[in-house]
C-alpha cells in the first residue's frame, strides 16, 4: 500500500530583530587612537635614530678623527703617499690596455704610445687594418653612438629607412622609443594642499628651517609634480601633528599610512647605522682610553701598508717588463735595414677571399 506524502511542515515564524533595517553608529574612537599611537610610537624611535646619527656625524666622528691625525699623522701620511702611487700606476696599466685594445696593437707599443701621449708628443692617426676590415677605433665613440659625428636619432632615423625599403615595411611598435609622458593633471584638491603646505613650509615664512621642514618641503613639491593628493594630504598630517595641532581630523588610514612610512624610513635610518658601528669611531667620546682601540688601529695600518707595498711592487715589475719591451721594439725598428712590417690586428682574416 503506497505510503502517502509527509505535509510540509510549516517553517516557524520568527521575530523581526529589533535593529532589522536601522543603521548601528560605530565608535571608531578606540581604532583610531590605537593607530595613532602606532603613529607615535613609530616616530619616536624614527626621532631615536636621527639623533645617534646627528651625534655620530656631529660629535663621536668629528673628535675620532682629531684624535687619530693627532696620534698617527706619520701612518696616515704613508698611506695616502702609497695610495696615490697605486693610483697613478693603475691609471697607467689602464692607458695601457685600453690603446691596446682600441688600436689593436701590442702592449709594447701601446706603453710606448702611452708614454709618448703623456709626454706631450702626437702620434699620427692609425692606418686602417688590412683587407678593407673595420677599423675598431671608429666603430663607436666613447658616448656609444654608432658614430661620432651623429645622433641618436639620425642614425635611429636613418636605420628605419634602410628597413623599410629592404623589407617594404616599416618597423615594429617595439622597435621604436616609447613617446614621452606627459605630466599628470592637478586637480582642485591637489592645488588647495599645495597652497596650505606652502603658507607653512615655505622657506621664506621660516624662522629657522630645520632639516624636517626642509624634507617636507622637497617632498611637497614631488608630490605636486606627480599629483598625488594622498601623499600631500599626508605631509599635512605630518605638519599639523608636529606644530602640536589637535588630530582629530586625521583619519584611521591616514594614520596608518603615515605610520608605514616612518617605519620605512626607520629601516633604511637602522641600515645606516648598522654600517656606521663598524666605524672605529662609533660611541668614541664615550671611551674613557682608547688604549685597545690604538692597538687595533695600529694593526690595521700596518697591514694596509703592507698589502699596498705588496702592490706597488707587482705593478712596478708589470711596466718594467713593459717599458723593457717596448724599447727592444724601437731598437729593432731603428736597425738598419729593418723592415716597419705592420701587425695584423688579431681577428682579421690575412687571406684575400
Amino acid at each position: 500500500m503506497p505510503r502517502k506524502p509527509a505535509k510540509p511542515r510549516p517553517s516557524p515564524q520568527r521575530k523581526p530583530l529589533p535593529y532589522a533595517g536601522k543603521l548601528i553608529p560605530i565608535d571608531g574612537e578606540p581604532i583610531r587612537k590605537k593607530a595613532q599611537k602606532a603613529y607615535e610610537k613609530a616616530r619616536r624611535e624614527l626621532d631615536q635614530a636621527r639623533t645617534q646619527l646627528d651625534q655620530f656625524h656631529t660629535q663621536h666622528r668629528p673628535a675620532f678623527e682629531q684624535w687619530l691625525n693627532s696620534h698617527f699623522g706619520p701612518q696616515l701620511t704613508m698611506l695616502r703617499e702609497l695610495g696615490r702611487q697605486l693610483n697613478e700606476q693603475e691609471q697607467l696599466i689602464t692607458d695601457v690596455e685600453e690603446y691596446e685594445w682600441i688600436h689593436q696593437v701590442s702592449t709594447a707599443q701601446a706603453y710606448a704610445a702611452v708614454q709618448r701621449r703623456r709626454a706631450g708628443v702626437t702620434d699620427p692617426a692609425p692606418e686602417p687594418p688590412p683587407h678593407g676590415g673595420p677599423n675598431p677605433s671608429t666603430q663607436f665613440s666613447e658616448e656609444g653612438a654608432a658614430f661620432a659625428d651623429k645622433s641618436e636619432e639620425e642614425a635611429f632615423n636613418e636605420f628605419a629607412k634602410a628597413f623599410e625599403g629592404f623589407f617594404g615595411q616599416s618597423l615594429p611598435p617595439g622597435f621604436r622609443p616609447p613617446p614621452p609622458t606627459g605630466k599628470p593633471a592637478v586637480t582642485a584638491t591637489v592645488k588647495e594642499l599645495y597652497r596650505t603646505l606652502v603658507r607653512k613650509l615655505h622657506p621664506d615664512k621660516q624662522a629657522a628651517m630645520t632639516a624636517q621642514k626642509l624634507e617636507w618641503w622637497h617632498e611637497v613639491q614631488a608630490a605636486y609634480t606627480d599629483g598625488d593628493a594622498e601623499r600631500l594630504a599626508a605631509i599635512l598630517s605630518l605638519v599639523e601633528l608636529a606644530e602640536g595641532n589637535p588630530a582629530a581630523h586625521t583619519n584611521v588610514a591616514t594614520f596608518q599610512l603615515l605610520a608605514a612610512r616612518l617605519k620605512a624610513n626607520l629601516r633604511e635610518l637602522k641600515r645606516e647605522l648598522a654600517g656606521h658601528r663598524h666605524h672605529p669611531g662609533w660611541r668614541f667620546k664615550e671611551l674613557t682610553e682608547p688604549t685597545a682601540l690604538a692597538q687595533r688601529i695600529r694593526r690595521d695600518f700596518d697591514a694596509e701598508a703592507c698589502r699596498l707595498n705588496i702592490v706597488l711592487e707587482e705593478n712596478a715589475e708589470r711596466l718594467r717588463a713593459w717599458e723593457a719591451e717596448a724599447r727592444r721594439h724601437t731598437e729593432r725598428r731603428a736597425r738598419p735595414g729593418a723592415k716597419n712590417r705592420r701587425r695584423t690586428p688579431p681577428g682579421y682574416n690575412e687571406f684575400s677571399f
